[in-house]
């Protein structure tokens, strides 16, 4: 475990990410914060029908944006978009202060769909910068832990935070107080794609444009495994849904306090979501997912069976605060899960999707259960809640596992060797995992023939122990040691074997097939001028 956080610490402390840790955090705050006063808002303005239904207006809006929004983490350098979508949370929490101090209910609600849609956006574009900023499995699934640990602790002070300024002075100073801490967040991003770099977008056809913005969608349609991920989150989502409701209808049915108790229940959920960010650091070790998703799932649903016969405050923190633990790590498995095995093109277009799809079920988790506390007595929704969510996440778990999402990484020493490869430098970490789950390890004795000149291509090699000899025509070129690489003339120019490599000890190798190692360098302007040059400098050295 201490390896793990020193692990943690370190991609924590890493400069490509640390501002953008830092302005994440006060969207994160701000992002909990002023969503439960926005409840708060509408439910003592009319009730439970009300806060369902602006939960799921607002839910909606952004379901309907966020596809679209996130095409701009793929196309715009990060550090513009971050600041733009910062920005746009900023203005519009400031416009629903306003409305809120001025009583006008439609205005602020109006100004509450554009921040609903501005936060929809950060979360893709941050998500889809991880595998570009990690080069090993271990990196990414830390990444991503302290992504999440972020949010989750937004998840728990946000809404503490909401609850003592509601005490102070009602929703509308929540609002007030964190539009300044998302003008911050802007401040923080400006100029960080001198960190983050990413080649200038061409301008694009408006059909090019409209194929694009789609991209997301097609991979989740192409890719069984992804779809597969992206339902499971989604019905995990829906238990975020429920408890937008239910801890705003929980105090005031079961407590004394109103809003203040519904803060510490939400914040309850949030501690516990910080604890189940922790727990799936484990993925680190390199743990298939499977396990971490069925533990999720089942502490997701049996809570809310529980909650049913508690009136107590200590007892209802504990029991949310599960069902935030349970969430959590449905959220760091699938995530990691899927920047694993999708292209780095349309990584925050399909990030886009989960936004999406999840904000969907938040919507349905809200409309439905606020239908359920309309007709039926607390008790008994929540014994219906608890049921609906076991079977829908149970059958869900068990179809990932049957696709194979929940596959375990490539080992990390071949990970570790792709990485370091100068050809393979540029490749992002899922496609390099990807490459490497294609990859064969090799061993060789003493005087065997790795390759023989004039022989047909199939392999690109990579050593990682040992030492072999070059020749040509009998005369020999060079000796190479572990770290090197050889056999790209014969795939890159399509022609037989230049030269013959014979091993000088034991040797152990990486061998990526040919059309593997083509597809991977051919597609990539950089990498593949990488490689041109290592050839070139081969005929050089040789003639």
């Amino acid at each position: 475990m201490t390896g793990r956080l020193r692990l943690i610490v370190r991609v924590a402390n890493d400069p490509a990410l640390r501002r953008i840790e830092i302005a994440f955090a006060g969207s994160a705050l701000a992002e909990f914060a002023t969503w439960l006063a926005l409840l708060v808002y509408a439910f003592e303005r009319g009730g439970v029908r009300e806060t369902g239904v602006v939960a799921t207006a607002l839910l909606i809006s952004a379901v309907i944006a966020s596809p679209f929004a996130a095409f701009a983490g793929d196309r715009f350098r990060p550090g513009r978009a971050l600041s733009a979508g910062y920005a746009a949370q900023a203005l519009t929490a400031t416009v629903v202060a306003v409305a809120m101090w001025r009583d006008a209910p439609v205005v602020a609600y109006g100004a509450a769909v554009g921040l609903t849609i501005a936060v929809s956006f950060g979360r893709p574009v941050v998500n889809s910068v991880l595998p570009a900023v990690t080069r090993e499995p271990g990196d990414l699934v830390a990444a991503n832990v302290v992504v999440n640990l972020i949010a989750d602790s937004g998840l728990f002070l946000g809404p503490l935070t909401a609850a003592g300024l509601m005490a102070i002075g009602g929703p509308e100073l929540v609002l007030g107080v964190y539009s300044i801490v998302l003008v911050l967040a802007t401040l923080a991003t400006i100029g960080l794609d001198g960190t983050l770099t990413r080649p200038p977008s061409e301008p694009m056809a408006l059909r090019t444009l409209r194929r694009e913005l789609f991209a997301g969608l097609r991979t989740l349609m192409d890719e069984p495994a992804v779809r597969a991920l992206v339902v499971l989150l989604f019905v995990g989502a829906l238990a975020s849904g429920v408890m937008d409701v239910l801890v705003v209808s929980f105090a005031d049915l079961r407590l004394v306090g109103g809003g203040s108790r519904a803060g510490i229940l939400a914040a309850g959920f949030g501690l516990g979501a910080v604890i189940g960010s922790l727990s799936a650091s484990a993925l680190m070790g390199g743990a298939r997912s499977g396990a971490f998703l069925v533990v999720g799932a089942a502490t997701i649903s049996v809570p809310f069976a529980l909650l049913a016969s508690t009136d107590q405050l200590a007892i209802a923190v504990v029991l949310i605060g599960l069902i935030g633990a349970g969430q959590s790590m449905l959220l760091v498995s699938g995530s990691v899960a899927i920047q694993r095995r999708t292209p780095g093109d349309t990584l925050a277009r399909v990030f886009g999707a989960v936004e999406s799809a999840t904000l969907l079920a938040m919507a349905v988790g809200a409309a439905g259960s606020a239908l359920l506390l309309d007709r039926l007595v607390l008790r008994d929704a929540l014994w219906v809640i608890a049921a609906v969510l076991a079977l829908t996440l149970g059958m869900s778990v068990a179809w990932l596992i049957h696709v194979g999402a929940d596959a375990a990484p490539p080992p990390g020493d071949i990970m570790r060797r792709l990485a370091e490869d100068r050809i393979f430098t540029l490749v992002d970490l899922p496609t390099l995992e990807r490459l490497a789950h294609g990859a064969i390890l090799t061993e060789h004795c003493s005087g065997d023939a790795v390759i023989t000149e004039g022989e047909i291509g199939d392999s690109y090699h990579l050593l990682m122990e040992g030492d072999v000899e070059v020749t040509k025509a009998g005369d020999v070129m060079q000796r190479l040691g572990p770290g090197t690489a050889f056999g790209e003339i014969a795939l890159l120019r399509d022609v037989p074997r230049t030269a013959s490599v014979t091993c000088l000890t034991d040797v152990t190798l990486v061998s990526i097939r040919r059309e593997d190692f083509l597809e991977i360098v051919t597609g990539h302007p950089r990498r593949l001028e990488v490689a041109t040059d290592l050839a070139d400098g081969w005929d050089a050295r040789t003639t």
